[in-house]
């Protein structure tokens, strides 16, 4: 019975032995799982290319030291009807 009882705990430690090797081995990844931050979606294959910002530019040229006088501004067009016509900015 003694001996037995002998066998059954060395086949414990060894048994033991085993799991805890194994245990090991599996540890640098269990690490790294851990490490990583959890993604809540899926990212996108390819980044949008980043928008060129559009330059401002001053009409009256005050920034750009000019002192000129712009010219004075023409007396708005009428249509047939008797409404204004007014151009945009970039068409003048």
């Amino acid at each position: 019975m003694k001996e037995l009882k002998a066998s059954n705990a060395l086949l414990n430690k060894k048994l033991a032995e085993e799991r805890r090797k194994e245990k090991e081995k599996e540890a640098p990844n269990l690490q790294k799982t851990a490490k990583q931050p959890k993604k809540g979606k899926r990212a996108a294959s390819n980044k949008p290319a980043p928008k060129n910002k559009r330059v401002k530019k001053c009409s009256n040229g005050a920034s750009s030291g000019n002192s000129e006088e712009s010219p004075p501004a023409l007396p708005p067009k009428i249509t047939s009807r008797g409404r204004n016509i007014t151009i945009p900015k970039k068409f003048r």
